[in-house]
């Protein structure tokens, strides 16, 4: 044909055929792509699975296969030795069953497979070698049996392995499709969520998803993802699980990937919330009954239940009184054992390591669940009692003494102590030891003679400090309290060495149970994992019975505590209901040093009496929070322990100690001392600012006394800050007079300033004025967010533009749906940005301009051609319109 056609019409057609023939390898090659189709479709995965199966068992059958060559030729050649032997005699021709089937290798290997795979009975083959003898009938049948039973059954075995393993294969593959494509669905929907915040804020509003939904773009992306706005309004309400009038991305991934799948999954979403309001509002009512019965109660004389159950309590009490309390008790029988055997119990799960450097001894969030569980288990099974008076104590009260000295300090001295110098001469094994200062108790371990004992410790911590009593005999003071081997608490736990990711500082008074809640919190609005949280807590780190020791540094930065806060992430500032821990001059002095040496990000946490969750605030947005969650967190932070923190003095903090408090003292700087309180005071001043705002508080938050805490003032008294942020969106109480108590608290220091009015409807062309005023002149990054805001006009961008700060180098402004907004502002804008303005961002959607700007040079370009994006383009007709 190729020559016939190439004496027709000439060599160029010959060659258009071979490249006609190679379009044809690449068609057959681009087949493959619609063999991935195929495995894709759901309808031929069995023959995917089949497909797999034969592919992944073809290396061992193919060794199966040349296994059992070799099994069939060994046979063969035995086989055809016999009927070799056989034909050559005369009385058998050659033409009998026997050598017309082995009469050659070939012949015998053909006739042994058609035995083995159903060719031939093999039954006949066994009768055809009669003439050969029993021998080779034996033989014969071996060979079926090897063949049927065992290769054979091995092959099957392969194929089903296969099978299983393919099987296994396409769920895996499924499974890792289904992943992918879910998560494609979040980075388009993240994708989305950014398009649709205008700001930048990490949430949008209803303002914001209405300009979205008009925007074309915007409503094909969420169509192809199976989302088809109708009621923006509706939307936003099934987004808005929580009724705040923001949506998050996280929310708005979650809702729209549950409302995917029609009009049916919508529709159900949006019954569901409305069953959880009504949900919400049954409970309300519930909580108002209970209340309301209670205090009906409280009238009324108690029943016979209420009678009995109080009676059954006291004498519970009366019975549980810790047994301890007898070696105080000169009435009563001394105590014998050599040591608490339930504090024994208490320690014989764990294997106890050394860690030679302190600040390597963090605590894991498994390990304070562990102290948790001690806690709640010595009260109940060992009495524990306060170290001071000796009262019993029910896990809500033990403070980190009490833990020291029913627990830390016995069990980590591993093999007692030693008492030396006292007045007896002669000791008895087992003899019960006290010291009433301490109420420190043991039991003496070996019979000994002279002025030293070696004592097992039950309780507390032996010292110099107050005479020592023998069986109720006064042995006088001690000259020496020798500890031979002593744990840290986080070593005798044994899990090793940890690094501090936060460094805690706390009161130890406060109860272990609420500065547990504390660190859980802490570690949830963190999002630390189990794996990653760890806490340098000193309680916990430090030898107790040897603590002196650890402490002793000539150099403030060679101390345990220096070294561990240096490398933490950052200070952890527990603070009690009564905010003891501003008055502690330990806990004053940590602070200082992380103010004024280390300067790591500090976090204040607390836990409100009556309270189920502990109250954070930082100076930065937890991970994944906007701005606007961190205030409405930081709103819920106790009014008193604000006012603590704007009080507090570092200097003026008790100590047990006075040595310890002169030698702190004498380390503190007289300016650096004073810039740490100022410092601390204005992170409390800005955690309080929108709380005071809702309150009307801003210029007074104290109303007990008046005219001593002014928040302005505060702020700008902190020379060191560069930095300030402050959400005020959606807040009512955001007037001119707010915005004037703002501007007072700006420093002269600042150099960096970001200020969010989104959706505050009393913020007009006034508030703007009275803020630009008071810009500081070095600011360097400036981002204004008046998103929403409808009551602000021209006027209030030209006042602006002729405030902003000469040595400003980023600008972003937000004056999206302010309708008042049209090109005269944007002019005035234009034409009095900073000469040094390296970066600018602006959007005005929603407005006249109704464009975004990424540069200056848009910026002017559009201020000269009075044309938005839109209309440059020519689509005029699909202008989003203001909602």
């Amino acid at each position: 044909i190729e020559s016939t056609i190439t004496i027709a019409y000439g060599r160029e057609i010959t060659s258009l055929l071979r490249q006609l023939s190679v379009f044809r390898i690449v068609r057959v090659l681009q087949l493959l792509r619609f063999l991935e189709l195929l495995r894709k479709t759901s309808c031929l995965v069995e023959l995917h699975i089949f497909v797999e199966c034969f592919r992944n068992s073809l290396n061992a059958i193919c060794w199966i296969l040349l296994l059992m060559t070799a099994l069939v030729y060994c046979t063969a050649l035995v086989l055809l030795q016999a009927a070799a032997d056989v034909c050559a005699r005369h009385e058998y021709g050659i033409q009998t069953p026997m050598c017309t089937h082995f009469g050659s290798l070939g012949g015998s290997m053909m006739t042994l497979f058609q035995a083995v795979f159903g060719g031939l009975l093999w039954g006949e083959v066994v009768d055809a070698l009669l003439p050969a003898g029993v021998f080779y009938q034996i033989a014969l049948v071996v060979f079926m049996v090897i063949m049927l039973l065992l290769v054979c059954n091995i092959v099957i075995g392969i194929v089903l392995a296969c099978t299983e393993r393919a099987s296994q294969n396409e769920l895996d593959h499924r499974i890792s499709s289904e992943m992918h494509d879910r998560s494609e669905n979040i980075l388009a929907l993240r994708d989305i969520f950014q398009e649709m915040d205008i700001n930048g804020s990490g949430e949008i509003n209803r303002d914001e998803l209405n300009s979205a939904c008009q925007d074309l773009r915007i409503d094909a992306l969420l169509s192809s993802l199976g989302l088809r706005v109708f009621d923006v309004h509706q939307m936003f309400d099934l987004l808005d699980s929580n009724h705040t009038g923001l949506v998050s991305m996280e929310d708005f991934i979650i809702a729209c990937q549950r409302m995917q799948g029609g009009t049916r999954a919508v529709d159900m979403i949006f019954l569901q919330q409305q069953n959880a309001r009504m949900f919400k509002q049954v409970k309300e009512i519930h909580r108002a009954l209970v209340s309301e019965l209670n205090q009906t109660n409280e009238h009324q004389s108690p029943s016979p239940l209420q009678t009995w159950t109080q009676m059954r309590s006291r004498d519970s009490n009366r019975q549980s009184a810790p047994l301890i309390k007898q070696a105080f008790n000169s009435d009563s029988t001394p105590m014998t054992p050599s040591r608490s055997a339930k504090l024994r119990k208490c320690t014989t799960s764990f294997t106890a390591s050394r860690i030679t450097l302190v600040e390597m001894r963090a605590m894991t969030m498994p390990e304070l669940c562990e102290l948790e569980a001690l806690v709640k288990m010595g009260c109940s099974s060992e009495g524990w009692e306060h170290p001071r008076t000796g009262a019993a104590l029910s896990p809500g009260q033990v403070d980190l003494y009490a833990v020291v000295h029913n627990y830390i300090a016995p069990c980590t001295a591993l093999v007692g102590v030693r008492l030396c110098g006292l007045s007896k001469a002669s000791y008895k094994r087992g003899q019960l030891v006290k010291q009433p200062a301490r109420r420190a108790v043991g039991t003496i371990k070996a019979d000994s003679e002279g002025p030293d004992i070696e004592v097992d410790v039950m309780r507390g911590k032996f010292c110099l400090e107050g005479p020592i009593y023998v069986d109720e005999v006064d042995c006088g003071i001690p000259s020496s309290v020798i500890v031979p081997e002593s744990l840290s608490y986080k070593e005798l736990l044994g899990n090793g060495e940890r690094k501090p990711l936060w460094y805690c500082t706390h009161w130890w008074g406060e109860a272990v149970l609420d500065f547990l809640a504390c660190i859980r919190e802490h570690a949830h609005c963190r999002v630390l994992s189990d794996e990653k949280a760890s806490y340098w807590i000193c309680g916990y780190a430090l030898r107790q019975n040897s603590a002196k020791g650890e402490l002793d540094a000539q150099d403030i930065r060679e101390s345990p505590f220096f070294k561990a806060m240096s490398l933490a992430e950052g200070i952890l500032l527990v603070v009690d209901s009564q905010a003891t821990v501003f008055r502690r001059i330990w806990c004053d002095f940590e602070l200082y040093v992380n103010l004024t040496s280390i300067g790591d990000l500090l976090d204040i946490v607390t836990l409100p009496d009556g309270a189920k969750h502990a109250r954070l605030f930082s100076g930065t947005p937890f991970p994944y929070e906007s701005l606007s969650d961190q205030r409405r967190r930081e709103t819920r932070f106790p009014k008193s322990i604000l006012l603590a923190g704007m009080r507090v003095v570092l200097q003026d903090g008790g100590c047990s100690r006075e040595e310890d408090k002169r030698v702190i003292l004498a380390s503190f700087s007289g300016d650096q001392l004073e810039n740490a309180n100022r410092r601390l005071r204005s992170l409390f001043a800005k955690a309080a600012w929108p709380l005071a705002l809702r309150l009307g508080l801003v210029a007074d938050f104290d109303s007990s006394s008046p005219g001593t805490v002014s928040l302005p003032e505060i702020l700008s008294a902190d020379k060191q800050r560069t930095q300030l942020s402050f959400s005020f969106a959606h807040m009512e109480e955001v007037t001119s007079d707010a915005a004037h108590n703002l501007a007072m608290g700006l420093a002269e220091t600042l150099e960096e300033l970001q200020l969010s009015f989104e959706g505050c409807q009393n913020v007009e062309d006034q508030t703007v004025k009275v803020l630009s005023r008071s810009l500081p002149k070095d600011l360097r990054v400036l981002s204004l967010d008046f998103l929403g805001c409808k009551a602000i006009t021209n006027a209030g961008v030209s006042h602006l533009a002729h405030a902003l700060p000469m040595q400003l180098e980023e600008l972003t402004l937000h004056f999206d749906m302010c309708t008042g907004v049209t090109f005269a502002g944007l002019r005035e804008l234009a034409q009095h940005l900073p000469n040094g303005l390296r970066k600018f961002n602006g959007t005005f959607l929603g407005t006249t301009v109704d464009d975004t700007f990424n540069s200056v040079s848009e910026l002017r370009k559009a201020a000269l051609g009075e044309k938005s994006l839109l209309q440059r383009w020519g689509l005029v007709g699909f202008t989003r319109g203001t909602p």
